[in-house]
């Protein structure tokens, strides 16, 4: 069972007292959007950990934002150790070398533009999109340059977010 900040449970089936169960024991996308359903408030905060192309988290992680955006949800992210890069103003697509593909064979997307996109998303939407980098983790991965509309902060920012927030999801590396 899930809880907000209020301590009272969501995560159920309407109408039924039995709790929503993930297969394998797996937060799947399809069972968070559900629970984003459920939320009776509208400030979700993020901490994402990791970097671009490495893990299927940081995509389930976009496509819960997104989710949460198309409902009008106002969303706060607060990007650490290798997430700094997410937004770094300087990705490039690229060819595919390993498989022979060209530039345009590739097709490469890219996390900056995911995250541009959700930016324009909530200014349509009329919510808040906010993204902060930690700027220890910026300087360390030299990853100054983020897209506009990122800015620079550190755990304070999250911690205060977590405070303000109706839920706060965690996605950390393994």
């Amino acid at each position: 069972m899930l809880w907000d900040k209020d301590k009272k449970p969501y995560g159920y089936k309407q109408g039924n007292h039995q709790p929503i169960i993930a297969d394998n024991d797996k937060l799947t996308t399809n069972y968070c959007l559900l629970i984003i359903e459920k939320m009776s408030t509208t400030t979700l905060t993020f901490l994402l950990m990791d970097g671009p192309f490495e893990q299927a988290r940081t995509t389930t992680a976009f496509r819960l934002m997104d989710a949460a955006l198309d409902k009008g949800y106002n969303v706060n992210v607060f990007a650490y150790e290798g997430a700094v890069s997410l937004a770094f103003s300087h990705q490039k697509p690229h060819a595919n070398s390993v498989h022979g593909r060209t530039f345009e064979e590739e097709n490469h997307p890219l996390t900056k533009d995911w995250v541009a996109a959700m930016q324009a998303k909530a200014k349509d939407k009329g919510c808040e999109f906010d993204w902060v980098n930690c700027g220890l983790c910026v300087d360390e991965r030299g990853v100054q340059e983020a897209i506009e509309g990122c800015r620079r902060g550190g755990p304070k920012d999250f911690w205060q977010w977590v405070t303000e927030s109706t839920s706060t999801l965690v996605i950390g590396t393994r």
